[in-house]
Protein backbone atom coordinates (compact mmCIF):
# COMPACT_ATOMS: atom_id res chain seq x y z
CA UNK A 1 0.00 0.00 0.00
CA UNK A 2 1.27 3.33 -0.69
CA UNK A 3 2.62 5.25 2.05
CA UNK A 4 1.27 8.69 1.60
CA UNK A 5 -2.00 7.08 1.17
CA UNK A 6 -1.95 5.33 3.95
CA UNK A 7 -1.16 8.52 6.10
CA UNK A 8 -4.18 10.48 4.71
CA UNK A 9 -6.76 7.97 5.24
CA UNK A 10 -5.02 8.21 8.64
CA UNK A 11 -5.66 11.67 9.11
CA UNK A 12 -8.73 11.94 7.70
CA UNK A 13 -9.78 8.81 10.56
CA UNK A 14 -8.46 11.47 13.42
CA UNK A 15 -9.81 14.22 12.04
CA UNK A 16 -13.32 12.50 12.24
CA UNK A 17 -13.05 11.39 15.31
CA UNK A 18 -12.21 14.64 16.93
CA UNK A 19 -15.24 15.95 14.60
CA UNK A 20 -17.31 13.71 16.15
CA UNK A 21 -15.90 13.99 20.25
CA UNK A 22 -16.21 18.08 19.94
CA UNK A 23 -19.35 18.70 17.75
CA UNK A 24 -21.62 15.76 17.74
CA UNK A 25 -20.76 14.34 20.82
CA UNK A 26 -22.16 17.40 22.84
CA UNK A 27 -25.24 17.52 20.06
CA UNK A 28 -26.12 13.95 20.82
CA UNK A 29 -25.72 14.71 24.45
CA UNK A 30 -28.07 17.47 24.76
CA UNK A 31 -30.65 16.27 22.65
CA UNK A 32 -30.40 12.97 24.74
CA UNK A 33 -30.89 15.41 28.05
CA UNK A 34 -32.81 18.14 26.32
CA UNK A 35 -36.24 16.30 27.41
CA UNK A 36 -35.75 15.58 30.88
CA UNK A 37 -37.62 17.60 33.62
CA UNK A 38 -34.45 18.07 35.90
CA UNK A 39 -31.13 16.41 36.14
CA UNK A 40 -29.44 15.80 38.99
CA UNK A 41 -27.93 12.94 40.92
CA UNK A 42 -30.06 10.84 42.66
CA UNK A 43 -27.73 9.53 45.73
CA UNK A 44 -26.97 13.42 46.53
CA UNK A 45 -30.12 14.35 47.79
CA UNK A 46 -30.91 14.59 51.55
CA UNK A 47 -34.10 17.11 52.16
CA UNK A 48 -37.56 17.08 50.59
CA UNK A 49 -40.17 19.40 51.33
CA UNK A 50 -43.86 18.47 49.58
CA UNK A 51 -46.02 20.98 49.82
CA UNK A 52 -49.76 20.28 49.02
CA UNK A 53 -52.83 22.61 48.56
CA UNK A 54 -54.96 21.18 51.44
CA UNK A 55 -51.56 22.77 53.47
CA UNK A 56 -49.90 19.58 54.49
CA UNK A 57 -46.42 19.93 54.35
CA UNK A 58 -44.38 16.83 54.07
CA UNK A 59 -40.66 16.95 55.14
CA UNK A 60 -38.20 13.95 54.54
CA UNK A 61 -34.54 13.78 55.87
CA UNK A 62 -32.02 11.48 54.82
CA UNK A 63 -29.03 11.01 57.62
CA UNK A 64 -25.74 10.22 57.41
CA UNK A 65 -26.52 6.05 57.61
CA UNK A 66 -28.55 6.95 54.25
CA UNK A 67 -31.55 6.23 56.16
CA UNK A 68 -34.76 8.31 55.53
CA UNK A 69 -36.85 9.45 58.12
CA UNK A 70 -40.46 12.21 58.33
CA UNK A 71 -39.74 14.82 60.19
CA UNK A 72 -43.45 16.72 59.54
CA UNK A 73 -46.19 16.32 59.79
CA UNK A 74 -44.95 13.87 62.31
CA UNK A 75 -41.92 12.39 63.51
CA UNK A 76 -41.28 8.41 62.22
CA UNK A 77 -39.21 6.61 59.99
CA UNK A 78 -39.61 6.95 56.25
CA UNK A 79 -40.18 3.31 54.06
CA UNK A 80 -36.41 4.05 51.96
CA UNK A 81 -36.96 1.95 49.02
CA UNK A 82 -40.70 4.22 48.46
CA UNK A 83 -38.53 7.68 48.79
CA UNK A 84 -35.78 6.50 46.62
CA UNK A 85 -38.61 5.08 44.09
CA UNK A 86 -39.89 9.10 44.47
CA UNK A 87 -36.72 10.55 43.57
CA UNK A 88 -35.96 8.56 40.74
CA UNK A 89 -39.74 8.94 39.56
CA UNK A 90 -38.76 12.94 39.64
CA UNK A 91 -35.05 12.56 37.88
CA UNK A 92 -36.43 10.41 35.17
CA UNK A 93 -39.42 11.96 33.68
CA UNK A 94 -39.39 13.27 29.98
CA UNK A 95 -40.59 16.35 29.28
CA UNK A 96 -43.44 15.77 26.20
CA UNK A 97 -43.96 19.39 25.55
CA UNK A 98 -42.56 23.28 26.41
CA UNK A 99 -45.17 26.10 25.99
CA UNK A 100 -42.81 29.55 26.07
CA UNK A 101 -43.86 31.88 28.99
CA UNK A 102 -44.51 34.43 26.24
CA UNK A 103 -47.23 31.83 24.74
CA UNK A 104 -48.93 30.90 28.19
CA UNK A 105 -52.24 31.85 29.12
CA UNK A 106 -52.18 33.07 33.05
CA UNK A 107 -50.55 30.10 35.57
CA UNK A 108 -53.93 29.93 37.04
CA UNK A 109 -55.05 28.40 33.96
CA UNK A 110 -52.61 25.21 33.97
CA UNK A 111 -53.21 25.23 37.88
CA UNK A 112 -49.35 26.47 38.69
CA UNK A 113 -49.89 29.47 40.59
CA UNK A 114 -48.65 29.27 44.24
CA UNK A 115 -47.89 25.81 45.16
CA UNK A 116 -49.62 24.36 42.48
CA UNK A 117 -53.21 22.18 42.29
CA UNK A 118 -51.23 19.19 42.57
CA UNK A 119 -47.96 19.88 44.67
CA UNK A 120 -44.52 21.92 45.40
CA UNK A 121 -41.55 19.94 45.67
CA UNK A 122 -38.24 21.28 46.97
CA UNK A 123 -35.27 19.36 47.08
CA UNK A 124 -31.68 19.79 48.50
CA UNK A 125 -28.91 18.40 47.97
CA UNK A 126 -26.02 16.78 50.45
CA UNK A 127 -23.57 19.61 49.42
CA UNK A 128 -26.22 22.34 50.34
CA UNK A 129 -27.46 23.05 46.95
CA UNK A 130 -30.97 24.20 46.61
CA UNK A 131 -32.86 22.81 43.43
CA UNK A 132 -35.31 24.70 41.64
CA UNK A 133 -38.83 24.57 43.35
CA UNK A 134 -41.12 21.95 40.82
CA UNK A 135 -44.84 22.72 40.58
CA UNK A 136 -47.33 20.55 39.65
CA UNK A 137 -50.62 21.44 38.37
CA UNK A 138 -53.75 20.32 36.59
CA UNK A 139 -53.82 17.62 34.12
CA UNK A 140 -53.86 18.51 30.68
CA UNK A 141 -57.66 18.60 29.07
CA UNK A 142 -57.36 16.10 26.33
CA UNK A 143 -54.34 13.11 26.72
CA UNK A 144 -52.90 11.36 29.50
CA UNK A 145 -50.61 14.93 30.22
CA UNK A 146 -50.07 17.31 33.29
CA UNK A 147 -48.82 20.91 33.88
CA UNK A 148 -46.00 21.16 35.29
CA UNK A 149 -43.86 24.11 35.68
CA UNK A 150 -39.80 24.42 37.29
CA UNK A 151 -39.58 27.81 39.52
CA UNK A 152 -37.73 30.94 37.08
CA UNK A 153 -36.74 28.28 34.03
CA UNK A 154 -39.27 30.62 32.09
CA UNK A 155 -41.42 28.02 30.39
CA UNK A 156 -44.28 25.64 31.17
CA UNK A 157 -43.66 21.93 30.52
CA UNK A 158 -46.35 18.95 29.67
CA UNK A 159 -45.55 15.69 31.54
CA UNK A 160 -46.71 12.34 31.33
CA UNK A 161 -49.67 11.86 33.34
CA UNK A 162 -47.96 9.32 35.83
CA UNK A 163 -45.62 11.14 37.36
CA UNK A 164 -48.80 13.81 38.67
CA UNK A 165 -50.05 10.94 40.21
CA UNK A 166 -47.07 9.52 41.27
CA UNK A 167 -45.74 12.53 43.27
CA UNK A 168 -49.36 12.46 45.14
CA UNK A 169 -48.02 11.14 48.06
CA UNK A 170 -49.69 10.74 51.84
CA UNK A 171 -47.80 10.57 55.41
CA UNK A 172 -48.67 7.05 55.10
CA UNK A 173 -47.34 6.14 51.69
CA UNK A 174 -44.16 7.41 52.69
CA UNK A 175 -43.36 6.00 56.25
CA UNK A 176 -42.23 2.84 56.89
CA UNK A 177 -44.99 0.04 57.41
CA UNK A 178 -43.23 -2.77 58.80
CA UNK A 179 -43.59 -2.75 62.50
CA UNK A 180 -40.69 -4.49 64.10
CA UNK A 181 -37.05 -4.19 63.80
CA UNK A 182 -35.00 -7.13 65.15
CA UNK A 183 -32.82 -10.12 64.27
CA UNK A 184 -34.51 -13.29 64.51
CA UNK A 185 -30.93 -14.47 65.48
CA UNK A 186 -31.12 -12.14 68.23
CA UNK A 187 -33.82 -13.34 69.94
CA UNK A 188 -33.55 -15.51 73.53
CA UNK A 189 -36.80 -15.91 74.60
CA UNK A 190 -40.59 -15.53 73.69
CA UNK A 191 -43.91 -15.85 75.18
CA UNK A 192 -46.88 -16.70 73.26
CA UNK A 193 -50.70 -16.83 74.98
CA UNK A 194 -53.66 -17.36 72.66
CA UNK A 195 -57.30 -17.67 73.73
CA UNK A 196 -57.41 -21.09 72.83
CA UNK A 197 -54.28 -22.43 74.23
CA UNK A 198 -53.22 -20.42 77.15
CA UNK A 199 -50.10 -19.25 77.70
CA UNK A 200 -46.75 -20.75 76.51
CA UNK A 201 -43.04 -19.36 77.06
CA UNK A 202 -39.99 -20.82 74.88
CA UNK A 203 -36.46 -19.95 75.70
CA UNK A 204 -33.64 -20.54 73.15
CA UNK A 205 -31.07 -22.96 73.78
CA UNK A 206 -28.32 -22.86 71.45
CA UNK A 207 -29.44 -23.46 68.01
CA UNK A 208 -32.77 -25.10 69.74
CA UNK A 209 -35.89 -23.86 71.65
CA UNK A 210 -37.09 -25.13 74.70
CA UNK A 211 -40.55 -24.70 75.90
CA UNK A 212 -40.84 -23.92 79.47
CA UNK A 213 -44.55 -23.71 80.11
CA UNK A 214 -46.99 -25.30 80.27
CA UNK A 215 -44.83 -28.04 79.84
CA UNK A 216 -41.32 -29.19 79.38
CA UNK A 217 -39.87 -30.39 76.03
CA UNK A 218 -37.63 -29.52 72.99
CA UNK A 219 -39.82 -26.85 70.79
CA UNK A 220 -39.89 -27.68 66.65
CA UNK A 221 -37.23 -24.82 66.07
CA UNK A 222 -38.61 -24.29 62.35
CA UNK A 223 -42.03 -23.24 63.38
CA UNK A 224 -40.41 -20.85 65.95
CA UNK A 225 -38.10 -19.69 63.40
CA UNK A 226 -40.79 -19.65 60.94
CA UNK A 227 -42.81 -17.27 63.75
CA UNK A 228 -39.61 -14.89 64.34
CA UNK A 229 -39.34 -14.24 60.36
CA UNK A 230 -43.11 -13.58 60.19
CA UNK A 231 -42.93 -11.13 62.80
CA UNK A 232 -39.98 -9.37 61.09
CA UNK A 233 -41.75 -8.74 58.26
CA UNK A 234 -45.24 -7.63 59.55
CA UNK A 235 -46.42 -4.63 58.15
CA UNK A 236 -49.19 -1.98 58.96
CA UNK A 237 -51.92 -1.37 56.31
CA UNK A 238 -52.88 1.68 59.00
CA UNK A 239 -51.59 4.29 61.93
CA UNK A 240 -53.91 5.73 64.50
CA UNK A 241 -53.15 8.39 67.09
CA UNK A 242 -52.99 7.81 70.83
CA UNK A 243 -56.48 8.98 71.33
CA UNK A 244 -57.82 6.16 69.17
CA UNK A 245 -55.27 3.78 71.39
CA UNK A 246 -57.31 4.15 74.01
CA UNK A 247 -60.52 3.66 72.89
CA UNK A 248 -62.62 0.45 74.07
CA UNK A 249 -63.39 -0.24 70.79
CA UNK A 250 -59.94 -1.51 69.38
CA UNK A 251 -60.63 -4.94 71.85
CA UNK A 252 -57.01 -4.87 73.27
CA UNK A 253 -58.12 -5.34 76.60
CA UNK A 254 -58.97 -8.74 76.02
CA UNK A 255 -56.84 -9.58 72.55
CA UNK A 256 -56.93 -12.72 71.18
CA UNK A 257 -53.19 -12.64 70.47
CA UNK A 258 -50.11 -11.43 72.49
CA UNK A 259 -46.58 -12.11 71.97
CA UNK A 260 -43.27 -10.97 73.61
CA UNK A 261 -40.03 -11.43 72.64
CA UNK A 262 -36.90 -10.59 74.34
CA UNK A 263 -34.35 -9.57 71.97
CA UNK A 264 -30.44 -9.44 73.36
CA UNK A 265 -30.03 -8.30 76.38
CA UNK A 266 -32.55 -5.22 77.19
CA UNK A 267 -34.61 -5.29 74.00
CA UNK A 268 -37.95 -5.89 73.70
CA UNK A 269 -40.54 -6.85 70.65
CA UNK A 270 -44.15 -8.09 70.21
CA UNK A 271 -47.53 -6.81 70.08
CA UNK A 272 -51.28 -7.31 71.44
CA UNK A 273 -54.35 -8.47 68.95
CA UNK A 274 -57.71 -6.88 69.00
CA UNK A 275 -60.64 -6.17 66.99
CA UNK A 276 -61.28 -5.21 63.51
CA UNK A 277 -61.28 -1.69 63.18
CA UNK A 278 -64.25 -0.14 61.47
CA UNK A 279 -62.26 1.48 58.60
CA UNK A 280 -60.04 -1.68 58.23
CA UNK A 281 -62.66 -4.72 57.97
CA UNK A 282 -60.43 -6.90 56.51
CA UNK A 283 -57.88 -6.12 59.53
CA UNK A 284 -57.32 -6.16 63.06
CA UNK A 285 -56.23 -3.79 65.56
CA UNK A 286 -52.40 -4.02 66.74
CA UNK A 287 -50.83 -2.57 69.65
CA UNK A 288 -46.78 -2.64 69.57
CA UNK A 289 -45.11 -3.13 72.71
CA UNK A 290 -42.75 -0.89 74.16
CA UNK A 291 -44.04 2.58 72.60
CA UNK A 292 -47.96 1.31 72.03
CA UNK A 293 -48.18 1.93 68.05
CA UNK A 294 -51.69 1.77 67.37
CA UNK A 295 -52.08 -0.26 63.79
CA UNK A 296 -53.94 -1.92 62.11
CA UNK A 297 -52.82 -5.05 60.68
CA UNK A 298 -53.77 -8.10 57.56
CA UNK A 299 -56.46 -10.40 59.42
CA UNK A 300 -54.04 -13.03 58.21
CA UNK A 301 -51.45 -12.29 61.26
CA UNK A 302 -54.09 -14.12 63.93
CA UNK A 303 -54.04 -17.23 62.10
CA UNK A 304 -50.16 -16.83 61.67
CA UNK A 305 -49.10 -16.18 65.19
CA UNK A 306 -52.43 -17.90 67.14
CA UNK A 307 -50.35 -21.51 67.28
CA UNK A 308 -51.66 -24.43 69.50
CA UNK A 309 -48.73 -26.02 71.83
CA UNK A 310 -49.38 -29.03 69.46
CA UNK A 311 -47.68 -27.37 66.74
CA UNK A 312 -45.17 -25.84 68.90
CA UNK A 313 -43.74 -28.91 70.22
CA UNK A 314 -40.70 -30.79 68.76
CA UNK A 315 -42.60 -33.48 67.13
CA UNK A 316 -38.94 -34.96 64.94
CA UNK A 317 -37.49 -38.61 65.62
CA UNK A 318 -34.11 -37.75 64.75
CA UNK A 319 -31.25 -35.95 66.02
CA UNK A 320 -29.09 -36.11 62.84
CA UNK A 321 -28.50 -34.20 59.48
CA UNK A 322 -28.38 -35.93 56.75
CA UNK A 323 -24.98 -35.91 56.05
CA UNK A 324 -23.92 -36.92 59.23
CA UNK A 325 -25.85 -40.42 59.17
CA UNK A 326 -24.07 -43.47 58.28
CA UNK A 327 -25.85 -46.32 59.63
CA UNK A 328 -29.74 -46.94 58.86
CA UNK A 329 -31.44 -49.88 60.62
CA UNK A 330 -34.91 -50.85 59.48
CA UNK A 331 -36.93 -54.21 61.70
CA UNK A 332 -39.53 -55.36 60.18
CA UNK A 333 -42.31 -57.43 61.73
CA UNK A 334 -42.67 -59.49 58.25
CA UNK A 335 -38.54 -60.10 58.46
CA UNK A 336 -38.01 -58.02 55.67
CA UNK A 337 -35.80 -55.49 57.26
CA UNK A 338 -32.10 -54.38 56.52
CA UNK A 339 -29.06 -52.66 57.44
CA UNK A 340 -27.32 -50.09 55.82
CA UNK A 341 -23.77 -48.51 56.73
CA UNK A 342 -21.19 -46.65 55.51
CA UNK A 343 -17.78 -45.36 57.17
CA UNK A 344 -18.38 -41.55 56.05
CA UNK A 345 -20.31 -39.21 54.12
CA UNK A 346 -18.12 -39.81 51.27
CA UNK A 347 -18.46 -43.16 51.50
CA UNK A 348 -20.57 -45.36 49.49
CA UNK A 349 -23.70 -47.67 51.18
CA UNK A 350 -22.89 -51.09 51.98
CA UNK A 351 -26.13 -53.47 53.26
CA UNK A 352 -25.92 -56.58 54.83
CA UNK A 353 -28.94 -58.82 54.28
CA UNK A 354 -28.44 -61.94 52.22
CA UNK A 355 -29.20 -61.24 48.92
CA UNK A 356 -26.00 -61.42 47.50
CA UNK A 357 -24.00 -59.69 45.29
CA UNK A 358 -26.37 -56.75 44.26
CA UNK A 359 -25.84 -53.50 43.30
CA UNK A 360 -27.34 -50.54 45.74
CA UNK A 361 -29.05 -47.49 44.45
CA UNK A 362 -27.07 -45.03 46.25
CA UNK A 363 -29.11 -42.00 45.33
CA UNK A 364 -32.35 -43.62 46.27
CA UNK A 365 -30.53 -44.52 49.64
CA UNK A 366 -29.70 -40.78 50.20
CA UNK A 367 -33.16 -39.57 49.37
CA UNK A 368 -34.46 -41.97 51.98
CA UNK A 369 -31.92 -40.78 54.64
CA UNK A 370 -32.77 -37.70 53.95
CA UNK A 371 -36.65 -38.02 54.45
CA UNK A 372 -36.11 -40.04 57.53
CA UNK A 373 -33.78 -37.47 59.08
CA UNK A 374 -36.73 -34.90 58.72
CA UNK A 375 -39.00 -37.21 59.78
CA UNK A 376 -41.88 -35.81 62.27
CA UNK A 377 -45.14 -36.74 63.27
CA UNK A 378 -48.29 -34.27 62.69
CA UNK A 379 -50.03 -34.39 66.22
CA UNK A 380 -49.56 -35.88 69.60
CA UNK A 381 -52.82 -38.27 70.38
CA UNK A 382 -50.93 -39.36 73.68
CA UNK A 383 -48.46 -38.26 76.27
CA UNK A 384 -47.62 -40.82 78.95
CA UNK A 385 -48.26 -44.17 77.16
CA UNK A 386 -46.94 -46.93 78.60
CA UNK A 387 -46.06 -49.83 77.08
CA UNK A 388 -49.53 -51.35 78.25
CA UNK A 389 -51.09 -48.75 76.25
CA UNK A 390 -48.50 -49.01 72.82
CA UNK A 391 -50.84 -51.82 71.58
CA UNK A 392 -53.54 -49.57 70.93
CA UNK A 393 -51.66 -47.61 68.35
CA UNK A 394 -49.88 -50.63 66.80
CA UNK A 395 -46.81 -49.61 68.99
CA UNK A 396 -46.53 -53.70 70.71
CA UNK A 397 -45.01 -54.91 68.66
CA UNK A 398 -44.01 -52.42 66.37
CA UNK A 399 -44.45 -53.03 62.75
CA UNK A 400 -41.22 -51.19 62.00
CA UNK A 401 -38.21 -50.70 64.19
CA UNK A 402 -35.97 -47.66 62.34
CA UNK A 403 -32.77 -46.58 64.10
CA UNK A 404 -29.76 -43.98 62.77
CA UNK A 405 -26.54 -43.36 64.39
CA UNK A 406 -23.42 -41.00 63.49
CA UNK A 407 -19.72 -42.33 62.05
CA UNK A 408 -18.29 -42.46 65.67
CA UNK A 409 -21.40 -44.05 67.24
CA UNK A 410 -23.54 -41.54 68.61
CA UNK A 411 -27.22 -42.71 68.26
CA UNK A 412 -29.34 -40.05 66.01
CA UNK A 413 -32.65 -41.55 67.86
CA UNK A 414 -34.81 -44.62 67.33
CA UNK A 415 -38.41 -44.53 66.44
CA UNK A 416 -41.05 -47.19 66.38
CA UNK A 417 -43.92 -47.56 63.53
CA UNK A 418 -47.09 -49.20 63.41
CA UNK A 419 -50.53 -48.88 62.30
CA UNK A 420 -54.31 -49.53 63.10
CA UNK A 421 -57.55 -50.37 61.76
CA UNK A 422 -58.18 -51.84 57.87
CA UNK A 423 -58.12 -50.21 54.97
CA UNK A 424 -60.07 -46.94 54.24
CA UNK A 425 -59.70 -46.72 58.12
CA UNK A 426 -56.42 -47.17 58.33
CA UNK A 427 -54.78 -45.13 60.96
CA UNK A 428 -50.61 -44.80 61.42
CA UNK A 429 -48.56 -43.63 64.51
CA UNK A 430 -44.95 -43.14 65.29
CA UNK A 431 -43.40 -42.85 68.29
CA UNK A 432 -39.53 -42.67 69.58
CA UNK A 433 -38.06 -45.79 71.36
CA UNK A 434 -38.25 -45.34 75.06
CA UNK A 435 -40.33 -42.46 74.59
CA UNK A 436 -44.37 -42.19 76.06
CA UNK A 437 -45.02 -39.77 73.13
CA UNK A 438 -47.24 -41.20 70.49
CA UNK A 439 -48.18 -39.27 67.34
CA UNK A 440 -50.65 -39.48 64.23
CA UNK A 441 -49.03 -39.16 60.91
CA UNK A 442 -50.78 -39.17 57.57
CA UNK A 443 -50.02 -42.62 55.47
CA UNK A 444 -47.64 -40.68 53.24
CA UNK A 445 -45.19 -39.93 56.31
CA UNK A 446 -45.57 -43.47 57.36
CA UNK A 447 -44.34 -44.68 53.93
CA UNK A 448 -40.79 -43.08 54.65
CA UNK A 449 -40.25 -45.57 56.94
CA UNK A 450 -41.68 -48.19 55.47
CA UNK A 451 -38.83 -49.85 53.91
CA UNK A 452 -37.63 -53.30 52.44
CA UNK A 453 -34.16 -54.05 50.94
CA UNK A 454 -35.54 -54.40 47.62
CA UNK A 455 -36.42 -51.00 47.69
CA UNK A 456 -32.30 -50.05 47.47
CA UNK A 457 -31.11 -53.12 45.53
CA UNK A 458 -31.23 -53.28 41.23
CA UNK A 459 -32.72 -56.12 39.55
CA UNK A 460 -30.37 -58.86 39.51
CA UNK A 461 -28.11 -59.48 36.64
CA UNK A 462 -28.92 -62.33 34.57
CA UNK A 463 -25.89 -64.21 32.81
CA UNK A 464 -26.38 -64.80 29.39
CA UNK A 465 -25.78 -68.34 28.55
CA UNK A 466 -22.42 -68.87 26.02
CA UNK A 467 -23.48 -69.73 22.50
CA UNK A 468 -23.22 -73.34 21.83
CA UNK A 469 -20.92 -74.65 19.05
CA UNK A 470 -21.98 -76.70 16.40
CA UNK A 471 -20.05 -79.45 15.41
CA UNK A 472 -18.27 -79.44 11.71
CA UNK A 473 -19.72 -81.19 9.24
CA UNK A 474 -17.98 -83.37 7.71
CA UNK A 475 -17.28 -82.39 3.85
Amino acid sequence: MNPRRTLLLALIAIAAAAWLYSVERPRMEAELYADELMSFDVEAVAHISMDYPDGTTIVLERDEAADWSISAPLTVDADRITVERLIKAIRDTRVERRIAVSEAEDLSVYGLEDNGSQVRIKMRLDDGEQLDDIVVGDTTPVGYQAFVRIEDAGEIVVTPLIFHTGVKKSVFDLREKRLFDFKPADVIAMTLETAEAGKMELQRAGDQWQLLEPVEGRADARVVSNLLEALSTTRATAFYDQDHADSATTGLAEPSVSLSLRVGLDGLAGFKLGSAPADQPAGLYLSRLGDGQLAAVDRATKATFAKPLDELRDKGLFDCLPGEITSLSIKRDDKRGFELTRTSAADDWTMITEHGQRLLKEMRIDRAVGDLAELAGKSIVAEDSKDSTLGLYGLRPPSLRVAMARADGRSCGSALAGSVGEDDDKRYYLSSEGGNMVMAVPQYLYSRADLVADDFLSAPQVEEAPASKEAPTAE
